[in-house]
C-alpha cells in the first residue's frame, strides 16, 4: 500500500501521532500479537514498534505500509 507524503506528514502532527500509536496497539492486541511476534513480520525491532505505539518516533511511509499490511489484513 502506498501513502502520499502529505498524508504521512499529517500523521506526524503530535496529537495524530499519539492517536496512531493507540490504534496500532489496539489492532495488535485485538490480533493477539505481542511486539516481539509482530516485529519480524514488519521488519522493525520490537523496541522501534514500542516507540511507534508511544508516539516517540516519527511515522514513516515504510512503517505505515508494513503495519497496515500486517494489522489490517484479513
Amino acid at each position: 500500500m502506498t501513502f502520499s507524503k502529505e498524508f504521512v506528514h499529517r500523521l506526524n502532527a503530535p496529537q495524530t501521532r499519539r492517536m496512531f500509536g493507540v490504534v496500532v496497539r489496539l489492532l495488535r492486541v485485538r490480533k493477539q500479537e505481542t511486539l516481539r511476534s509482530l516485529a519480524p513480520r514488519v521488519g522493525f525491532s520490537h523496541a522501534h514498534l514500542r516507540k511507534v505505539e508511544l508516539a516517540r518516533t516519527p511515522i514513516t511511509e515504510k512503517i505505515l505500509s508494513r503495519l497496515t499490511a500486517c494489522l489490517i489484513s484479513m
